[in-house]
């Protein structure tokens, strides 16, 4: 806490006219030359916050402000012997920064992905499609790598699949992306149907009025999709409804 100083009427006044572009530093010196009283920094601090005094000084540098160094050797602004204790904590030729991050190391990205450092000095690269690519190969031109159960930070490559960004968005537009693996591959599944739907007009989902079941109507014979009432069914608008996997699998193959 610094040190109380009562000020004398034509003290504030100095500090009023003067403190412009004056930091607490430089204040205090001025006060010390004209009254021959040292106060601190804090002190200077405190009397500019108590009479609303800004000095316009930002602590950053200015558009066009010069350096107070420009064009001058160290030897012109610092002693010897200051110089020589700079030494010690100047980087030696090959010495690596405090944060590096040796090749190999992971990190996480602001998008919640995995990424490896893959070589120096700052090249890195996600870990799930280098692990894909080593088992499978480059990602196909407009296709991109989904997680099966949605987490990022999962990149087994268990955990991944292929897909087109067009059955990507698909999957999207009707919540296809499930945190189960195997739901998300079923989503796989109907979002090709789906796509296939829209691309050649094979058929409409229907309801059977008999059976009160959803399905699919190709070739004039209806296929399940889903029974009426299950949670998926009741969705707001049953124009494109999940079905099972295994009646899925067969219908895919009929298409």
């Amino acid at each position: 806490m610094a040190k109380i100083h009562k000020y004398t009427k034509e003290q504030k006044e100095f500090i009023v006219k003067n403190h412009k572009g004056c930091s607490y530093k430089k204040m205090s010196e001025l006060f010390f030359e004209k009254f021959e009283i040292r106060l601190s920094n804090s002190q200077i601090k405190s009397f500019y916050g108590n009479n609303k005094l800004n000095s316009g000084l930002t602590g950053r540098f200015e558009k066009g402000q010069v350096p107070f160094n420009k064009g001058l050797k160290q030897s012109d602004y610092m002693s010897d012997e200051a110089i020589e204790k700079t030494k010690a904590t100047r980087f030696q030729e090959g010495q690596a920064p405090v944060n590096h991050r040796e090749v190999g190391s992971e990190r996480i990205t602001r998008d919640g992905y995995v990424e490896i450092k893959i070589s120096e000095p700052n090249v890195w690269k996600l870990k799930h499609r280098i692990i894909w690519e080593k088992a499978n190969g480059p990602v196909l031109k407009s296709h991109r790598l989904i997680f099966l159960n949605c987490d990022r930070k999962d990149s087994r490559l268990e955990n991944l699949e292929q897909v087109s960004y067009a059955i990507s968005a698909i999957m999207s537009k009707f919540g296809l992306f499930k945190l189960d693996a195997d739901l998300t591959k079923t989503g796989i599944l109907i979002a090709k149907v789906i796509q296939s739907t829209n691309r050649n007009k094979l058929g409409h989902v229907v309801k059977s009025v008999e059976k009160e079941e959803y399905g699919y109507l190709i070739n004039g014979e209806f296929k399940i999709i889903m029974p009426q009432g299950s949670v998926e069914a009741n969705r707001e608008i049953p124009k494109y409804i999940f079905r099972m996997r295994d009646k899925l699998l067969n219908l895919e193959k009929e298409i």
